[in-house]
């Protein structure tokens, strides 16, 4: 009686996920960005420094204006999910409003990103595009998702009706653009701190006050 042949072996590396391969090409590329400017990160650098080959780069993208456009939507595809949740009580939206901001402000004001927004202070060719990259898919992005968050609570009486447009644009700004500031002066680091904790605590006590159905 033969012994039954076992099935070869396959030799090689190990597939890589998709989702790995592109968080390593968005790292690489946001990287290259702050270390080496925009001129610099082109997608045979981006290539080299995420170790993977121009075509694995090319699945994702179809050119170096959108790779740098999926940096930016990385951060706030993030934020999509958080959004997602609606409160079913007063409180309850205020405790997600905070853990929002809080996570936005995580994002925002983290080392790369903030070294994207030093690098957009500075002149260079092309920077209209990165600068429209950088408006469009995160700012008003971020803003679109709160101001829709907001308005589905306003739905569901809630909160105050609101001009959520401006409203969203105001929240966001008391949570980010004073600490992304002095970040960028290098007046403190970058990243969550307590101080920065509390001051989102304060504008939920504003929210509160402007917001909540007397």
């Amino acid at each position: 009686m033969s012994t039954p042949e076992l099935p070869k072996q396959t030799r090689g590396r190990p597939s890589v996920p998709e989702s790995e391969l592109k968080e390593k090409i968005i790292q690489a590329t946001a990287e290259s960005l702050i270390e080496n400017g925009y001129q610099f990160t082109t997608i045979d650098n981006i290539a080299k420094r995420a170790g993977v080959a121009k075509k694995t780069i090319y699945r994702f993208v179809d050119n170096r204006e959108a790779l740098i456009e999926l940096v930016i939507l990385s951060w706030t595809d993030s934020f999509v999910p958080l959004f997602e949740r609606e409160a079913s009580s007063i409180d309850e939206f205020f405790d997600l409003l905070a853990c929002n901001l809080n996570a936005i402000a995580q994002k925002v004001l983290s080392p790369s990103a903030v070294g994207l927004y030093r690098l957009l202070q500075t002149d260079f060719n092309q920077k209209n595009i990165l600068l429209d990259k950088y408006q469009r898919s995160g700012i008003e992005r971020s803003r679109y998702l709160l101001k829709q968050w907001l308005a589905i609570h306003a739905d569901k009486q809630l909160i105050n009706n609101h001009d959520f447009t401006v409203m969203s644009d105001l929240i966001l700004s008391m949570a980010i653009a004073e600490p992304l500031r002095q970040i960028s002066l290098g007046i403190i680091s970058p990243g969550m701190t307590p101080e920065l904790e509390q001051r989102i605590q304060h504008i939920i006590c504003l929210c509160r006050f402007a917001l909540q159905i007397a």
